[in-house]
């Protein structure tokens, strides 16, 4: 579709948004999405470029480990590459971030476009970066022909928590559980109280419910009192409104 208008599709794509939010499902499911240009069929390559393993690796290893990565994505395209904690990695040279990393990354991503326009023809290889402090990234990265689409990806609505808690509750032992106008009650309920969670919140919260449940032996029947006792007492949002505000705020 892109082709027919004299465009091809974005090298890179940033995502960012407070921990927690699904930036890491979001990116295995372009890979998902992406077909084989011969076979018509969906399923592309998924590489996660561990943030532990390019830091702790050898002096001019790290460059190396980038440099291969690419090369095998093209080789198994269509491929995604995705590099969650990107700021680590690629903070701005200007703050002490990493002149070479940042050079052979840069250098990579020219190349794929390159190789896309000539050689590559419907192969695709797409690089998405996961973040939570796009302000550190170096600039460089944010130019056209780079990461041409930049995506906030926000906290949960109202709407959204209410999905993604009945996602989790419908596979734990509560009261009428096989009452479904019940079970979105009390999802409707509790969506209002974890406003400010993250999906991975409220699925660590899902947990810690079912563990209050266990540890006062009710039948192992999680009611409505044991979630309010775990946001009392176990946990509270991973991200502070500071953040989650800076981050609606920020614009490349």
């Amino acid at each position: 579709m892109l082709s027919r208008f004299g465009l091809s599709p974005p090298t890179g794509v940033l995502l960012y948004g407070p921990p927690g939010t699904g930036k890491t499902l979001l990116a295995k499911a372009v890979a998902r999405m992406l077909k084989d240009p011969s076979s018509g069929e969906p399923g592309g390559t998924f590489m996660s470029l561990s943030v532990s393993e390019i830091v702790s690796a050898e002096v001019g290893t790290s460059e190396k480990m980038i440099a291969s990565s690419f090369e095998f994505a093209e080789k198994n395209a269509p491929s995604v590459i995705f590099l969650d904690e990107f700021q680590a990695l690629f903070t701005d040279r200007n703050r002490g971030g990493s002149g070479k990393l940042t050079t052979t990354l840069l250098q990579c991503l020219d190349d794929i476009k390159r190789w896309y326009e000539t050689a590559g023809g419907g192969n695709r290889v797409i690089v998405i970066g996961a973040t939570n402090s796009p302000w550190m990234i170096d600039c460089a990265f944010l130019r056209p022909g780079r990461f041409d689409r930049v995506v906030h990806v926000g906290l949960p609505t109202l709407s959204e928590r209410q999905s993604i808690l009945l996602v989790h509750i419908r596979k734990m032992r509560v009261r009428d559980g096989d009452n479904l106008k019940h079970m979105r009650k009390l999802c409707e309920e509790l969506s209002i109280l974890t406003e400010g969670f993250s999906g991975a919140d409220i699925a660590a919260l899902c947990r810690a419910a079912a563990v209050r449940a266990l540890e006062k032996g009710e039948e192992s029947i999680v009611e409505e009192s044991h979630f309010i006792e775990a946001m009392k007492h176990d946990l509270q949002p991973s991200s502070d409104e500071i953040l989650v505000q800076r981050l609606e705020r920020w614009r490349p």
